[in-house]
């Protein structure tokens, strides 16, 4: 009986310790609220940061069609003037 009695409260001091850790590392409903706010927070930061890049690229194809535009232009002029003086 005696010994029935000790491996009772080894195994509830075991069940004592387990559940003692549980708790220490469980978070919290605060804590799981906070981490769903920052995970939010950085969700909306990356759509803007996304459509913010998108934007940019967008104006950087249109500058770097115009410059295009310009140097084909630029291009043609030279040529007639390069006609113009070796005629």
């Amino acid at each position: 009986m005696e010994n029935e009695i000790k491996q009772i409260k080894e195994s509830v001091d075991i069940i004592a310790k387990t559940t003692a850790s549980i708790l220490d590392n469980m978070a919290t409903k605060q804590e799981l609220m906070e981490v769903k706010e920052e995970l939010h927070d950085f969700r909306t930061e990356m759509k803007s940061f996304k459509n913010d890049t998108g934007d940019s690229i967008e104006k950087i194809d249109k500058e770097i069609a115009d410059l295009e535009d310009t140097a084909l232009l630029n291009d043609k002029r030279i040529e007639k003037l390069e006609n113009k003086i070796f005629v």
